[in-house]
């Protein structure tokens, strides 16, 4: 099972790490027909990271971190807007004071003049096609708790910047989504340092608009008023507007705020269409899960969860309110809201979205609608953020489409078309709506096997995660006479080792469990995590009484008080669970690194399999367990399985993603 990479979408990633263009020579930004960039130069290099991080330790004695940073990011928008107007350095010192005034810092002259001394000559090259990443690479320090790394802080808050190529690509998709050109409004609710509307601020200009009439068009939403006035000071300079009209406060509309329970003020609509609020949409919003978001050191835990009820009782969120509050799901569910008929959007989420139980109502929501333009999916290891290997996958919407037309998801993979799958045919996969990465060929073998009772339904049954908790009955573990399993001990067929825990304590603590007698029964384990690029994602081996199983294993076995009137018995299961075909179907319908119950129980089995066939996957099975997994064992299993399900090795060819069968 893989994917294929692509030119396209690896050019489209690498924009995100080289220089895409050589700055032009400086000149007056009011006559520009178009506006500078200012994050098309190279990122930072090391030296000048270095000098950011000399700046502010410069005005430590003076300022906190955080005010350190703020002050630095105007004195480089200063030393920007020097370089666009042939102005003096004390133009450029004036400005930034004034700036740093608007960002709430007081700026002695002194120190203006020390740090643009010292920062000038590193950064000056090129500096208007660069001061956004500049400014970017400060953003970490405007959070509390001393020193934190970069990837820190985007842990805190939940936040990661946007590499400017892919808001670029985003920003495209949705306006050619959207049906009306020029668009009436183009909305961030996650504005940040103002990356989506700098590229948007582009395209449009580049299609026609003038800076001044495209930037009236922008709005953007920040909870942190800091990042809301450095976005902006950066759109503002972009524009070509003059810095002491800058300073007074015009500029594009960026509001300070909840998105999540307020939205941008009504007044801000006003200019949008009679038909709805926003024309078009984009946003990279938090990822991490609502109590976490800006909470931690400026908050009790108490007001978390004051927080969280104020969502679920805001009426907002009937979609992604319903299971535990991810901050990219609610964002998802109230941009919808305010997307006008006609609009379109794109968002770059976390890959979870594509398939997890938690986002079901709102894939249910888009399908019925027949919203989804493509979904573009870009594994870890892209890396899109710099320094964070997360799974993200780029959504975009139209909201002209209807549920009832004969629409196609175009499916992307790192930029790269694969194909285009009908509406129609994704909206039945399952009852619970995923959105799999397949090619038409991966669709059908899908919905074929997804037509198959399930796992989950067979009578006496029972799927469950590991009894020992590994952190909480840490103190279990290592004596006693109990055998104990972890996922680091197991794979296909396998037991690789074991550890001691205290049985008998762990008896004690659980009395009661279900869990307790099924450490007394033979069952299956299986890795409870397993790498969403991993080729073996299920692995599963028989496991005999009595031992205990950690967290990180999942486990199958049968109630006692069931008689098995099937074929499927625990070793047809495990011969089925450690086939490709199966494993196939797993990660096609898995979007994160975890290996939950509910994906075990929907797993396809073949009811009509021939008995003679199920026999010899029995022997397999049991073989494998008793002299070790073998290559031609497994060779034999794969072509076994595909015959209980009624298919042959020419029912997998052309399928994306592929299946490995020996």
């Amino acid at each position: 099972m893989s994917y294929k990479n692509t030119t396209m979408g690896d050019r489209a990633v690498e924009n995100t790490h080289t220089k895409t263009a050589r700055p032009r020579e400086a000149q007056g930004l009011g006559s520009l027909a178009t506006p500078f960039n200012t994050r098309i130069g190279e990122l930072p290099r090391p030296k000048e990271k270095k000098a950011l991080k000399q700046a502010i330790t410069r005005l430590k004695d003076a300022l906190t971190t955080r005010n350190a940073a703020l002050a630095i990011g105007a004195i480089l928008w200063g030393l920007a807007q020097k370089e666009a107007h042939y102005a003096a350095t004390s133009s450029a010192i004036k400005w930034a004071r004034s700036a740093a005034s608007r960002l709430g810092v007081a700026l002695t002259e002194s120190k203006a003049e020390e740090i643009a001394a010292l920062l000038g000559p590193i950064v000056e090259e090129g500096l208007l096609h660069r001061v956004g990443h500049f400014i970017d690479i400060l953003v970490p320090h405007l959070y509390p708790g001393g020193k934190r790394s970069q990837s820190e802080a985007r842990k805190q808050n939940g936040t990661y910047i946007t590499p400017y190529p892919i808001a670029r690509l985003m920003v495209e998709r949705a306006l050619q989504a959207a049906e009306e050109w020029p668009p009436l409004s183009l909305l961030d609710p996650g504005t940040g340092t103002g990356v989506f509307l700098s590229a948007a601020l582009h395209v449009l200009s580049h299609r026609g608009l003038a800076p001044d009439e495209a930037l009236k068009r922008l709005c953007g939403v920040e909870r942190e008023g800091a990042l809301a006035e450095l976005a902006r000071l950066l759109l503002s300079l972009e524009a070509g507007l003059d810095p002491e009209e800058v300073l007074r406060g015009l500029g594009p509309q960026i509001f300070v705020g909840d998105f999540l329970l307020k939205g941008p003020p009504m007044e801000s609509r006003e200019k949008a269409s009679a038909h709805g609020p926003y024309s078009v949409i984009v946003m990279n919003p938090p990822y991490e899960r609502i109590s976490k978001i800006d909470r931690a050191g400026e908050a009790t835990k108490l007001e978390a969860r004051e927080y969280a009820g104020r969502i679920r009782q805001s009426g907002l969120y009937p979609l992604a309110g319903r299971e535990a509050l991810d901050a990219h799901r609610l964002f998802v569910e109230r941009a919808l809201g305010l997307l006008a008929p006609g609009g379109g959007a794109s968002f770059i989420i976390p890959a979870t979205f594509l398939t997890d139980a938690a986002a079901k109502e709102l894939r249910r929501h888009l399908l019925d609608r027949g919203w989804i333009v493509s979904v573009d999916l870009y594994p870890e290891r892209t890396r899109l953020f710099e320094g964070v290997s997360q799974e993200v996958v780029i959504l975009t919407l139209a909201s002209s489409r209807r549920g009832g037309g004969d629409h196609q998801i175009q499916v992307l993979y790192r930029g790269n078309h694969i194909d285009a799958l009908p509406l129609k045919e994704v909206r039945v996969i399952s009852k619970d709506f995923p959105l799999p990465m397949l090619n038409r060929r991966g669709l059908a073998l899908y919905r074929h096997l997804a037509r198959y009772p399930r796992l989950g339904d067979l009578p006496g049954v029972v799927i469950q995660r590991g009894e020992l908790d590994q952190t909480k009955d840490r103190k279990l573990l290592g004596h006693g006479n109990g055998r104990l399993l972890r996922g680091k001990h197991l794979r296909r067929f396998a037991l690789l080792g074991e550890e001691r825990c205290d049985l008998e304590a762990l008896s004690v603590r659980k009395r009661g469990s279900a869990k307790v007698k099924h450490v007394f029964q033979p069952r299956l384990a299986g890795r409870q995590v397993a790498n969403r690029h991993a080729r073996e994602r299920l692995a599963f081996a028989y496991v005999m009484p009595p031992t205990v199983l950690g967290n990180s294993l999942n486990y199958i076995l049968f109630d006692t008080d069931t008689t098995l009137s099937s074929p499927f018995d625990l070793w047809v299961i495990l011969g089925l669970l450690n086939s490709n075909i199966l494993n196939w179907f797993f990660h096609v319908n898995n979007s994160n690194n975890h290996v939950a119950l509910y994906e075990l129980e929907s797993l396809p089995l073949p009811a009509e399999a021939n008995p003679q066939v199920v026999d010899r996957i029995r022997t397999i099975a049991i073989t494998a367990t008793n002299e070790g997994p073998k290559p031609e064992l497994q060779e034999e299993l794969d072509r076994l399985v595909l015959e209980a399900f009624g298919l042959d090795k020419r029912d997998l060819e052309g399928v994306f993603p592929s299946i490995e069968i020996g």
